[in-house]
């Protein structure tokens, strides 16, 4: 399944970019779950057909959701060390 672009069509509907960025979004969550939230903009870019300026997007958008926390390196080892 690729996401990003215009509308795409699924068994026949037309689907919106809204739809369309919602199923991004929900494949973004799955990935950062599997990937215990390790993500490369490249990987993400090629899994889902998009550039990595939508990629980026979609976490903004998460992040803004509040679904996600974007941190460095640095930040993320603070925070695993203080679990």
């Amino acid at each position: 399944m690729k996401f990003g672009g215009g509308g795409r069509l699924s068994r026949g509907v037309s689907q919106s970019p809204a739809d369309n960025t919602m199923d991004g979004e929900k494949a973004l969550l799955e990935h950062l779950e599997r990937n215990e939230g390790i993500l490369d903009f490249r990987e993400l870019s090629s899994k889902f057909g998009m550039n990595e300026r939508q990629v980026t997007r979609l976490i903004e958008s998460l992040s803004k959701k509040g679904l996600i926390r974007i941190m460095t390196a640095s930040e993320a080892i603070a925070s695993d060390g203080d679990q």
